[in-house]
């Protein structure tokens, strides 16, 4: 039964993608199916060190991907795609959609978004609250990257210079990483 279950985890696309990406442990010692193995341990400290390792790991494959450089549009196409299906543990809504879009009242399941300002220009991010007025959170250089809390549900804006929204966003039950470009729709 153990087995299965560690099979299942490494056919999940984004632990898939780093083990056919041939990653390994920080230590170089461990491979990933390893540090899948510990998430089942008894001990905390164990379970804790090889999920941030697997996270580490998978931090590095996302850049790896989006720095990664061709000439060749299907495998720019590819990478697209696996960007999306690692990284977008969210809905993402048509900003046209705004003043339809509300935040749930209370908390629920805590979540981080990590934020990459991939546009020309500042960004600015704001939460949309039970009412759909907008409350100021953070500002983004272009090119930076940082991380926020969320709830589940919980949708959040990210506008432009001129205040036009680029994207709207809802968290989803697990942690996610947005990437802002000029365009969305």
């Amino acid at each position: 039964m153990k087995r299965l279950t560690v099979c299942r985890l490494l056919f999940s696309l984004p632990v898939f993608t780093l083990c056919a990406a041939g990653a390994w442990a920080e230590d170089a010692q461990t491979p990933v199916a390893d540090l899948i193995g510990k998430l089942s341990s008894r001990e905390a400290e164990q379970v804790n060190t090889a999920r941030g390792r697997l996270i580490a790991l998978g931090e590095k494959a996302v850049d790896e991907l989006e720095n990664y450089q061709s000439d060749n549009q299907k495998v720019s196409a590819q990478i697209k795609v696996i960007l999306n299906r690692i990284c977008n543990y969210y809905i993402r809504i048509d900003p046209k959609r705004e003043k339809d879009i509300t935040s749930p009242g209370g908390n629920g399941i805590e979540v981080m978004l990590s934020i990459k300002n991939n546009s020309e220009g500042p960004v600015k991010l704001y939460w949309i609250d039970r009412t759909g007025g907008r409350v100021p959170y953070k500002d983004i250089k272009a090119g930076d990257e940082i991380k926020q809390r969320s709830f589940e549900s919980h949708c959040w804006i990210i506008v432009d210079k001129d205040s036009k929204a680029l994207g709207i966003y809802r968290a989803t039950y697990q942690s996610g990483r947005i990437l802002v470009r000029q365009k969305f729709f």
